[in-house]
């Protein structure tokens, strides 16, 4: 499975160098991380929380979260001395993945969301399910798997959980060697609320990340430079 990044926009420069974008709302940032690392997770997972205009809005979720929730627990950890040793990108990046883990549903249809999942019904299986939920997107489920772990590791050493539910659950495995972007046409068409299909093999839409690496060593430029919760 290759990993699936909405809003991406490759570019080449005149001397071949292909540069990523992340185009939303009409406004775009530039990925200066190398594709397939784990920067460059970090750094599209940043753009796209910069250029969410509810991501503020979004913040409200903590409130009103009932002591020994699962939300309560994030609201201690996000308040930590582990948390506030995470460098400010990372704070930001982790702190909106663990957040929109809270405002998911706990069942399909439901109003409750896992915000409100008292800690002693916590288990592997919403774990999993908040995962799954990311499934077409494979870093973004194995960052909710990751960063959800973290948390969950610094509780139980805190002793406000007795176990990590996120230790059982596996990351799902995705090929490293190319990423799937959009097209303008794509964008375009997200806007609109419609939705087309990228094509297989064509070079606008899937990047082959070997393909990069040779045009920039045939032209002798240096490497792009390297990039939650």
């Amino acid at each position: 499975m290759r990993a699936n990044f909405p809003y991406l926009i490759p570019d080449r420069d005149r001397y071949g160098v292909m540069r990523y974008y992340v185009r939303r709302h009409g406004r775009k940032i530039r990925i200066r991380e190398k594709p397939g690392t784990e920067g460059f997770h970090l750094a599209y997972a940043e753009a796209m929380l910069a250029l969410d205009p509810t991501a503020a809005e979004q913040r409200e979720v903590l409130k009103h979260a009932s002591a020994g929730t699962l939300g309560w627990l994030a609201a201690r950890y996000f308040a930590s001395a582990e948390f506030r040793r995470l460098d400010p990108k990372s704070q930001r990046v982790r702190r909106s993945v663990i957040e929109d883990c809270l405002r998911e549903p706990r069942k399909p249809g439901a109003d409750d969301v896992m915000r409100d999942c008292p800690m002693t019904a916590l288990s592997s299986a919403h774990v999993k399910m908040l995962r799954d939920r990311k499934s077409e997107m494979p870093g973004a489920a194995n960052n909710r798997r990751k960063y959800l772990s973290s948390m969950f590791g610094w509780a139980v050493e805190d002793g406000l959980m007795r176990s990590n539910p996120a230790r059982e659950i596996r990351r799902i495995g995705y090929a490293s060697d190319g990423i799937h972007t959009w097209t303008p046409t794509r964008l375009d068409n997200s806007r609109r609320g419609t939705r087309s299909a990228p094509r297989r093999g064509s070079r606008s839409v899937s990047c082959s990340i070997s393909e990069s690496v040779a045009a920039m060593s045939s032209r002798s430029v240096a490497s792009m430079s390297k990039m939650d919760g």
